[in-house]
């Protein structure tokens, strides 16, 4: 099974000792190996668009050793270009020299990453903690950042983009006693599944972490239908996983994974469905329990790029209710036009780079005085930002008619960022009301004119990044069912 894997970044955090002498392991598809090296790009910064090339041993069972005992190469400060001066190499293994006190976060201490990013991986390691230390490695993790409120860009604290692989003396330490079921001591997926069992050593004695995370966000194929897992609420790499069909049709809820002797399994915690390979007459655990419509011992694991081929364009409307006038056309849209996408697209021959394309579309409504909603579209000269809309609305009515009418200034149409790791891009589209004063064929082509105005801004986009897709081909399916539709 290990030549299923790539790696995936993770990150040390302060307080730990890590012995590598060739135990901190990394396993790699045997396809990225040509010798007993291979070479990784190895970023110097958050913003630093300069990238290190470094050569690292692999062995025979297709693992590279990360630490080489002697340097760091290879590994830097999160947010920073170099190794935090707290951090140094004894013994042939990575130290934190903390005094205890909280300086984890400090100039020279903070946060400790191996600086390439990886896919789906397998890790081994060994690590021993002080007496009433606290600490733990952050994998999936991502260099996020945010806007202050002056608008300056903040880089976010590690455990915003990774979950937390607990490092901890049990015995002294007093997080250990909290949270829920033990899942804040050692080895637990902190603060959400306790590690099972509890096992760890004392402080001071050394421990083997195994496999601490691979595969959360895959793609299976089993015996019944295809399934895909989608990414959850913890940002990357939630252990909270939705299965689905392509029909969005639920198959198994709240999934994390682990690798057993014959191939793997649903984990012990938040899982709905977690009979062990290993022996499939013990079930473990589990906090809820969910209906389970087929068994998942036959899935084999994709790419995570690899989506369910399924209809890539989403109509959705975003706001429940709408001008009576509009209800016709509207809930034509959800009874007939969807339907019919679904049926008809051709994703299968469209390529596998794009998942979906969902276009958001908000309605202006009027229910009574206290339920109102009367979008004003801006002008697309003005380009407005968010921070804009109320202040220009302001110089087009006063306060009290924009609280009586419910006025909203937006851009007809917004479009977001493509993710490249979920395949997905949102488009979002406003209607004013004097849409919904239209007939309901008036409707019916304004409504289709935007729609597509924004599939093909957005794959005119999309084309420019050479992605393997077929988008004209799409656009030419598309546009003949909405065709149809809007006649």
């Amino acid at each position: 099974m290990r030549n299923q894997f790539y790696p995936l970044i993770y990150s040390l955090i302060a307080g730990v000792l890590v012995s590598c002498n060739g135990n901190k392991k990394v396993a790699v598809s045997q396809d990225d190996t040509s010798s007993n090296f291979i070479t990784l790009s190895c970023s110097k910064s958050l913003k630093a668009s300069e990238i290190d090339s470094i050569q690292f041993p692999i062995d025979k069972d297709g693992y590279i050793t990360l630490f080489d005992g002697e340097t760091f190469k290879g590994w830097r400060g999160y947010g920073k270009e170099q190794v935090p001066s707290k951090w140094t190499i004894e013994d042939g293994s990575i130290k934190f020299n903390g005094s205890g006190i909280g300086e984890a976060q400090n100039s020279d201490g903070g946060d400790l990453i191996f600086a390439h990013k990886f896919k789906n991986f397998e890790l081994e390691l060994e690590w021993k903690i002080s007496k009433g230390g606290n600490s733990g490695i952050f994998y999936l993790g991502q260099e996020v950042t945010s806007k202050d409120k002056d608008g300056n860009d903040r880089l976010e604290m590690l455990f915003m983009s990774a979950p937390e692989y607990q490092i901890l003396d049990n015995a002294v330490h007093p997080d250990a006693q909290l949270g829920k079921s033990n899942n804040r001591q050692s080895a637990s997926l902190y603060d959400l599944i306790p590690a099972i069992p509890q096992n760890a050593k004392p402080a001071g004695e050394w421990n083997k972490a195994v496999r601490l995370c691979e595969s959360l966000a895959i793609i299976g194929w089993g015996n019944h239908e295809p399934v895909e897992a989608l990414r959850g609420q913890f940002f990357n790499g939630n252990p909270a996983t939705c299965f689905q069909n392509k029909f969005g049709e639920t198959r198994f809820v709240d999934a994390i994974w682990s690798k057993r002797v014959n191939g793997f399994t649903m984990e012990q915690g938040r899982t709905s469905y977690c009979f062990s390979p290993d022996d499939p007459n013990q079930k473990q655990s589990v906090f809820w329990e969910y209906e389970i419509k087929e068994d998942i011992q036959d899935i084999r694991l994709e790419s995570q790029r690899n989506w369910i081929p399924k209809n890539p364009v989403w109509i959705k409307r975003t706001i429940g209710n709408c001008y009576e006038n509009s209800k016709v056309v509207i809930e034509s849209v959800d009874k007939e036009l969807k339907p019919e996408l679904d049926r008809r697209m051709r994703p299968e021959i469209y390529g596998r780079a794009i998942n979906r394309i969902i276009i958001n579309c908000s309605y202006s409504y009027y229910d009574h005085d206290h339920c109102k909603t009367n979008y004003i579209i801006a002008d697309e000269k003005l380009k407005l930002k968010q921070k804009d809309f109320y202040r220009t609305l302001l110089t087009m009515f006063t306060r009290q008619e924009i609280e009586k009418n419910g006025y909203f200034l937006r851009n007809r149409f917004e479009f977001g960022p493509f993710r490249a790791d979920t395949g997905k891009i949102r488009i979002g589209l406003n209607l004013e009301k004097e849409f919904s004063e239209l007939s309901h064929s008036e409707q019916r082509l304004k409504l289709s004119e935007y729609i597509l105005f924004a599939l093909n801004h957005v794959t005119d986009k999309l084309k420019k990044k050479k992605l393997d897709y077929d988008f004209d081909l799409m656009l030419e399916d598309f546009n003949s069912i909405l065709t149809e539709w809007k006649a």
